[in-house]
């Protein structure tokens, strides 16, 4: 519908002036045409389709076309595991709307404040924009169990799974719930329920309920939990019935991926059988004690926690017995390697060297508070910063999308960093987008250069 002609309700725009000073203003001669269907500004409340002065902007590698650079920030410290939350809705629904309901999207930002900026690829299942929910899954036997064992195998929050230890037919809701507690590492992600009884398998075909509970689980969808009847075997089960009962749902804002954090994996192994004799273990040029050839797992995780802060949540096990093998597993990290220096352990009298093997590079998927939500076509490279101080608006008359000149794209200038949308508080952070930026243009000075 037209708008009825006469005097309308008074407006008030106000200008956006990201220029500290016009002096030194370096504009893309000509413009550059900005991407309608893919450009909105979340920032921008109520007039989304209207891209304010002080986005930052990039060129779509595909098209050559400009678009956002930043899609959004996350509110929270993200800890490299299967959910991030974005800053607030507008952002989520920008989100979706730009890469998909189930996609990929960049994230750019240093694991700890002031630290090393990396981008890294997150890969997306679902956006939460309603009412959270737990996962409730629930499991039916056919029949009694009258004999035998079962193990339940558990989705974690990472992604991965983890079997409980072998349960008695008879095992009552207590010790199911000790089980998967210790095999989540003392974590009760799942909490087991039963409506009809203590001891649920054996007393009938009465189901088990496991609801997720807990960080990292709850308002999460996770794929379903299995219980193994084949391995004990669990006697007088023939079928176990599993039922998505209630659908995690993760909370508004908060975005399902696939876990970015890896752990990271070294072994130190003896060519042969050790039976005397001490080493030492070296990281970053920082080296242990002296350790004897059968260190005790515990002393030995001792003194690997203590070389360096990166290894402080490292966890050491053994394989083949005390002496042969150690593995020394740091959660979520990416690790340079572990060195021996100093080997003097021996073999019947005869020197034997001690090898490290790094079997699994880890990766730090962690990432601060306020780091950005990037898209993946080539825009997330920084390139421009957008200056049409009343907006630049990418919609016609009909809300349909349409491709704009943006005549107003500086590539240099004195800039007044107060008025850069999405401008980040981390040190590096700020270096980073700098950095990006005076790569392809320039020479640009920011306010708080100085």
């Amino acid at each position: 519908m037209s708008q009825v002609p006469g005097v309308q309700t008074a407006k008030v725009a106000t200008p956006r002036i990201v220029q500290w000073t016009s002096e030194g203003a370096m504009l893309i001669p000509g413009g550059k045409i900005v991407h309608g269907a893919v450009a909105r500004d979340p920032l921008n409340t109520g007039d989304v389709d209207v891209l304010q002065a002080g986005l930052v902007m990039g060129r779509i590698t595909a098209s050559g076309l400009y678009a956002p650079a930043v899609i959004g920030t996350i509110g929270v410290a993200y800890d490299g595991s299967t959910q991030v939350s974005v800053l607030n809705t507008a952002e989520a629904t920008e989100l979706v709307r730009r890469q998909g309901a189930a996609a990929t999207f960049n994230l750019t930002g240093p694991p700890t404040a002031g630290g090393v900026v990396r981008t890294l690829t997150a890969t997306y299942s679902v956006v939460g924009t309603g009412t959270p929910a737990n996962e409730v899954q629930t499991f039916t036997p056919d029949a009694a169990a009258t004999a035998g064992t079962y193990r339940i195998k558990l989705q974690k929050a990472d992604g991965t799974t983890v079997y409980t230890a072998a349960l008695a037919a008879g095992a009552t809701l207590a010790a199911c719930q000790a089980a998967i507690t210790l095999a989540l590492g003392a974590v009760a992600g799942w909490v087991a329920s039963s409506a009809g009884s203590a001891a649920p398998f054996s007393a009938g075909p009465i189901a088990l309920v496991l609801t997720a509970s807990g960080t990292g689980y709850t308002a999460t969808d996770f794929p379903m939990c299995e219980i193994d009847i084949a391995s004990g075997p669990l006697t007088g089960v023939t079928t176990m019935t599993s039922v998505e009962t209630t659908k995690g749902i993760p909370a508004a804002n908060t975005v399902t991926v696939t876990a970015l954090a890896v752990d990271d994996i070294q072994t130190i192994t003896f060519q042969a059988g050790a039976d005397g004799g001490t080493f030492q273990l070296r990281y970053l040029d920082v080296a242990t004690a002296n350790l004897v050839f059968n260190v005790t797992t515990a002393d030995m995780q001792t003194a690997v926690r203590a070389l360096h802060a990166d290894l402080a949540a490292a966890v050491v096990t053994t394989v083949g017995g005390v002496g042969v093998d150690y593995v020394i597993t740091t959660p979520s990290r990416g690790l340079v390697s572990i060195e021996t220096c100093s080997d003097a352990v021996t073999d019947g009298g005869v020197w034997e060297p001690v090898a490290i093997a790094h079997t699994q590079q880890g990766v730090d998927g962690r990432f601060i508070t306020g780091l950005y939500v990037q898209p993946t076509d080539g825009s997330q490279t920084p390139r421009a910063i957008l200056a049409e101080s009343f907006g630049l608006k990418v919609t016609d008359e009909n809300a349909a999308n349409v491709d704009v000149q943006a005549a107003k794209l500086l590539i240099g200038g004195l800039i007044d960093a107060s008025q850069v949308l999405n401008y980040p508080t981390d040190t590096a952070l700020i270096a980073w987008g700098k950095a990006a930026l005076r790569a392809v243009g320039g020479p640009w000075v920011f306010d708080d250069d100085f």
